[in-house]
């Protein structure tokens, strides 16, 4: 009976854990970011486009947009 009950939460454990890793609301909630950080990074886009063009209209340099691994604090490739 003990090696019954061994296997049995073995088996338990095994299907836990393998249920964990498949989960599909982990993937819902991964896709609700990005699309959140798609749209800040958009806004971004925007509002550095329009300062910047304020900016040349007063004769002032502009100022550089970011690309989205930069702006996101990520180390970017050089």
């Amino acid at each position: 009976m003990t090696n019954f009950a061994a296997r049995l939460f073995f088996i338990l454990c095994v299907t836990a854990s393998v249920v964990a890793c498949t989960n599909p609301a982990v993937a819902i909630t991964d896709r609700a970011l990005d699309s959140r950080e798609v749209n800040a990074y958009n806004e971004y886009l925007r509002d550095a486009g329009r300062i910047n063009i304020e900016r040349e209209q007063a004769g002032l340099a502009p100022v550089p947009i970011l690309s989205r691994d930069e702006w996101a604090g990520k180390k970017c490739k050089t």
